[in-house]
């Protein structure tokens, strides 16, 4: 869950921000050892692409944006796992990151 601090007058309120976190992907081209897919979201293609890039077992992760009005894709190339699993560790490891800040941001209060 990621926390969003709101301000109301001068009090500090934090209320949950999102719930679920929902990633729409248009899968261009797929095979085992490559996958190039549409993401609505420049910021998630980044992280994905910085997650990615960390895996042994990637080879290529890049994403192009052809203008600011379209959606970025990403290209993912592997060795030894499938591009699908790569995509969906870093899926992975992008949310235990997150829930460990969430974690620690609780603490804070």
């Amino acid at each position: 869950m990621l926390i969003a601090k709101e301000f109301i007058g001068h009090k500090n309120l934090y209320k949950p921000f999102f719930t679920n976190l929902f990633m729409e992907i248009k899968i261009l081209d797929e095979s085992k050892d490559s996958i190039e897919f549409e993401i609505d979201s420049l910021t998630l293609a980044e992280i994905l692409r910085v997650y990615l890039n960390q895996d042994s077992s990637v080879d290529f992760a890049a994403w192009k944006q052809d203008h600011p009005t379209k959606s970025p894709v990403l290209k993912v190339v592997t060795k030894g796992k499938t591009a699908k699993k790569a995509v969906g560790d870093a899926v992975s490891a992008i949310t235990k990151d997150l829930d460990r800040v969430g974690k620690d941001f609780e603490k804070l209060k």
